[in-house]
This record gives C-alpha cells, sequence and structure tokens, in this order.
C-alpha cells in the first residue's frame, strides 16, 4: 500500500497515523492528527487537577498549623 503524506508507522499499535507526534503510554494510543486536540486537552486537566489537589492540601496544611491536629501531634513522647 501506499503511505500517505506525513504519516507514520506505529510499532506499537501496527498502524500509520496521520501526521504522528508520538505513542503515548499513559493513553495507550498514538497522539497524531486527529486526537491531538484531546491529548491537549488531556494534560491541560492533569495540570488542573494537580494543582487543585495542592490547594487543597496547602489550605488543610496552613488550617492546622495553629490547633492541634493528627498530622502534626508527637507520637514518641
Amino acid at each position: 500500500t501506499i503511505k500517505a503524506p506525513n504519516s507514520h508507522h506505529c510499532s506499537i499499535c501496527k498502524r500509520c497515523v496521520a501526521r504522528m507526534d508520538h505513542h503515548c503510554p499513559w493513553v495507550n494510543n498514538c497522539v497524531g492528527y486527529y486526537n491531538q486536540k484531546h491529548f491537549l486537552l488531556f494534560l491541560v486537566y492533569v495540570c488542573l487537577g494537580s494543582g487543585h489537589a495542592i490547594i487543597l492540601i496547602g489550605c488543610k496544611v496552613a488550617a492546622c498549623m495553629n490547633e492541634n491536629c493528627a498530622i502534626f501531634v508527637d507520637f514518641n513522647t
């Protein structure tokens, strides 16, 4: 068969992908022309979710600094 312009064959997926960027193990698929937008949105959502988790943890730590929270209690004494 004739290979389409700007396409590459993925050895993991065993198929040709138009404008292939890379094979991503996170989504177990090749990132190419038809799913690049979805992959970038996935990365944005992962960053937003991680930032949200860090903010929530920071707020919990800041709230427990003045109180007698279990995460700051010294059990050795």
